[in-house]
């Protein structure tokens, strides 16, 4: 786990598969945006929190179970526009792409990082605040459907079946909770979960 001091304490929390990324290989071009879709999670969101907050009760091998989440609609905002960027762009990385689609980033050529993110669209980061990250993608070649729910439980097996972002699932101090999906050209869904404790 590692573990940055900024203006805020920020955990970052990497999947199994954002290793295997080389961030030079990003392809600084503009994309069509036809080429992707937004995952509408909306009809999904008190599901998926459902789903979520089973799991953190309930516990798992690398924590006692602790208190539940809730859903917070600028953390999904974030979660959403990064997965946007990363299925636009094919990477997997907590960084932005440094496009036109990185809306967060702090200035051009830059890349924006998931502190940005929260902040730009309005969670109030705080010094010494916990924040967190999860990203993944799911290829629709190992669910075999398209099936949003069905995705959705690939990408947190895949989260949680890894002890340190399980240990960063379930932190107690995490309050706070949204999520983003977003559909590649490649067949791909890329993921996004961000955590927040509360804003004091």
């Amino acid at each position: 786990m590692r573990k940055l001091l900024h203006f805020t304490t920020i955990l970052s929390i990497f999947t199994i598969t954002a290793c295997s990324v080389n961030q030079n290989k990003i392809n600084t071009t503009q994309h069509n945006t036809q080429v992707v879709s937004n995952v509408n999670i909306k009809p999904y969101k008190s599901q998926m929190l459902q789903y979520v907050n089973q799991l953190r009760t309930g516990g798992l091998k690398c924590s006692p179970p602790t208190l539940p989440l809730s859903w917070d609609n600028r953390l999904e905002n974030a979660a959403t526009a990064h997965s946007r960027d990363m299925a636009i762009n094919h990477i997997l990385s907590h960084s932005g792409s440094g496009t036109s689609y990185d809306i967060a980033k702090p200035m051009p050529g830059a890349s924006s990082t998931f502190v940005d993110r929260i902040s730009y669209f309005g969670y109030p980061s705080k010094p010494y605040m916990l924040i967190g990250e999860n990203i993944t993608y799911v290829p629709i070649s190992k669910t075999k459907t398209t099936d949003i729910m069905t995705n959705f439980k690939y990408a947190i097996k895949t989260i949680i079946h890894d002890k340190t972002h399980c240990e960063i699932f379930m932190n107690p101090r995490f309050k706070y909770i949204g999520m983003g999906m977003y559909k590649s050209n490649d067949n791909k869904y890329y993921f996004t979960m961000d955590l927040a404790e509360a804003a004091k």
